[in-house]
């Protein structure tokens, strides 16, 4: 019968789907009738959601330049000195500016040498950040309203006995919405782009919009009212909202150069703080594959 219906899929002139609920007694059947490139739902209501999905996603914007002027090769300079695996903080932070993603102001210290030297630069409250420490928040790595040089010292102490700390980041608190973008590319497929609630929870809210490279700024923008969060975005109850225009910006820049630059693998910026006045980044990390 699978037999059956590949065949009938592959040569009938309408497309056929096909709903095979029986997961567990014909295990085997359904893995071979998958492994010959077919696409098989285990019931009517997964394949209802995944039409839906499909019928809702916008089709990739080809007649819109992605990023003007952009330097490919001045890009992969960047990176190609670099071994595979995450990059270093700076080296984020430069790709970034590159395409004119602004950054927070952030200072890098070692020591408490190099702390002291910058601790009269700083403008209360500051948030400190270790560095070296992938999920930083999972491990204390985040302390967030630091309000003198006092708590400056000890919570440097504090953050470089965390196993793999490297240095800490010192940051200004930024007020706003905290929003998600990030891009993937799996084997030769085109990369993808996501946009969404960011911060600590966006792996709980999972508002998140997903579209396939390139995206125009069309697209961006139709991503961005997808979320279930676009009303707070254009501000609500007196609230303002956000350049949302900015932001689809740099959803379009940040999808350029994951279309453009093969060896990123895995981009997200999170936090992305945003508000009336524009966007900046907070926090970024970009993994590169060769």
């Amino acid at each position: 019968a699978y037999e059956v219906l590949s065949h009938s899929i592959k040569t009938a002139t309408k497309p056929i789907y096909a709903i095979l609920p029986s997961v567990v007694n014909a295990t085997d059947e359904i893995a071979d009738f998958i492994s010959k490139g077919n696409i098989a739902f285990d019931d009517e209501v997964l394949f209802g959601k995944a039409l839906a999905k499909v019928y809702t996603t916008p089709l990739p914007q080809f007649s819109e330049a992605p990023v003007e002027k952009m330097d490919i090769d001045a890009l992969r300079k960047i990176i190609n000195v670099l071994p595979d695996g995450y990059l270093p903080a700076k080296t984020v932070r430069r790709l970034l500016q590159y395409l004119d993603i602004p950054f927070v102001t952030q200072y890098e210290v070692k020591n408490t040498e190099e702390l002291l030297q910058i601790a009269p630069l700083l403008d209360y409250p500051v948030v400190q950040k270790v560095v070296g420490v992938l999920h930083k928040s999972d491990v204390g790595g985040v302390i967030l309203h630091v309000k003198n040089k006092g708590e400056l010292l000890s919570n440097f102490r504090q953050l470089m006995q965390l196993k793999g700390a490297t240095a800490v980041l010192i940051q200004p608190m930024k007020q706003g919405i905290e929003l998600f973008i990030g891009a993937k590319r799996s084997g030769n497929f085109s990369p993808v782009v996501l946009c969404g609630f960011g911060g600590i929870y966006v792996e709980i809210f999972k508002d998140i919009s997903v579209a396939m490279c390139p995206v125009s700024e069309a697209t961006a923008l139709e991503m961005i009212s997808n979320l279930q969060i676009y009303p707070l975005l254009q501000g609500i109850r007196g609230q303002q909202g956000v350049d949302i225009k900015a932001f689809a910006q740099v959803i379009k820049k940040i999808a350029a150069l994951a279309q453009f630059i093969p060896e990123i693998v895995e981009l997200d910026i999170n936090p992305l703080m945003a508000n009336k006045d524009g966007l900046m980044v907070v926090d970024a990390r970009i993994r590169v594959e060769r």
